[in-house]
């Protein structure tokens, strides 16, 4: 009884030992320095982009959509406005991967 009592704190020793270290990694990432290649896009992204727009024309139809550049992000909703006429779903961003995702702006 004392043998199954001990491998059930190692498990939940073993738990929280990876738990620790996901945390590690994720507070690594958070503390990331300055000079990291993301942060340089970010930051000139921001700088260059506050009060732009983005003209996208849907070949398939003619029909044209403006979209707000805010903080060098572009809504990926407002590409649903473009549709088909049989169609009632309007067009899906694809990011697989997440390697072109953007962070939402909090005001919190």
């Amino acid at each position: 009884v004392q043998l199954r009592n001990l491998s059930i704190s190692v498990g939940a020793f073993a738990r929280k030992l990876m738990a620790s270290k996901r945390l590690s990694k994720l507070v690594a990432q958070c503390n990331r320095n300055a000079d990291d290649e993301d942060e340089k896009v970010i930051e000139k992204n921001n700088c260059a982009s506050k009060g732009s727009s983005i003209s996208v024309t849907d070949n398939r139809t003619g029909k044209t959509v403006e979209m707000d550049i805010k903080n060098g992000v572009v809504n990926a909703k407002e590409f649903g406005k473009l549709k088909t006429a049989n169609s009632s779903v309007g067009l899906r961003v694809y990011d697989p991967g997440y390697t072109n995702t953007a962070s939402a702006t909090s005001s919190i």
